[in-house]
């Protein structure tokens, strides 16, 4: 197992099964659940001042219109 593995875990960014084999090799192996635990606390660090940022509802409208004119303007040009 290595310490990429062990991230993904722990933020929950792996599938049902790797998450599971994981969870069973931590289960087994001191020395893993020990590397796991370090990197828990080094990533706890960056979340400190994590603050939820939840997007304007017309985000993705006013993104998809703004395309469509750079679009537009890059095929007058041509």
């Amino acid at each position: 197992m290595n310490p990429e593995d062990m991230i993904g875990h722990l933020l929950n960014l792996l599938d049902a099964d790797e998450q599971q084999h994981i969870q069973h090799c931590l289960e087994h192996d001191a020395r893993a659940k020990s590397l796991c635990q370090k990197l828990a606390c080094r990533l706890a660090v960056l979340s400190v001042d994590r603050v939820e940022v939840t997007p304007p509802q017309t985000l993705a409208i006013r993104t998809c219109q703004r395309l469509r004119i750079v679009i537009e303007s890059h095929r007058s040009d041509a």
